[in-house]
């Protein structure tokens, strides 16, 4: 699998509410602007490829609370996605095919206590798969994720960023 990142991203939006130790941080993504900034730079996505959403710094909780599909997803045909990090892939959504607007997302792990210490530096990817043909991204996912410093002694600064 290969993780794309560093391209321009266009419509992703967010709002952060909080403060320097905890916040609750919701963005949303047109995938439409994400496969037209990876065309743009020569990319073409491929069945099982990873899109970096977030850089997560160390020492950070974060637990996803909320994933939405905001309009609906087009990927390919019998496309589905899973959203994890580099560890686990399918950490907090394991394969989601129902790709409609409205629809709510079931997180795998979705209580305070199963939220994730990440002592070291992570992202959030969301991995694509269709089952034949190539991989045409469209259609807007909103997710509401608890970010949390988890670094001993130290002031937090914002703890995420798009990627």
């Amino acid at each position: 699998m290969a993780t794309y990142s560093g391209y321009s991203i266009g419509g992703t939006t967010g709002t952060t509410v909080g403060n320097s130790q905890l916040q609750i941080v919701k963005l949303e993504w047109d995938l439409g602007d994400i496969q037209a900034g990876l065309t743009a730079a020569g990319i073409t996505i491929a069945s099982g490829d990873g899109i970096k959403l977030l850089d997560i710094p160390a020492d950070t909780y974060f637990e996803l609370v909320r994933v939405e599909i905001v309009e609906t997803i087009t990927i390919g045909t019998s496309g589905a996605f899973i959203l994890g990090d580099s560890q686990d892939d399918d950490e907090f959504v394991t394969t989601q095919s129902t790709l409609t607007a409205g629809t709510d997302i079931a997180i795998t792990k979705e209580t305070f206590t199963n939220g994730k210490v990440l002592t070291a530096a992570d992202d959030l990817i969301l991995e694509v798969s269709v089952g034949s043909g190539s991989v045409a991204l469209d259609g807007k996912i909103r997710i509401v994720a608890l970010i949390g410093n988890a670094e001993r002694r130290a002031n937090a600064v914002t703890p995420i960023r798009t990627a």
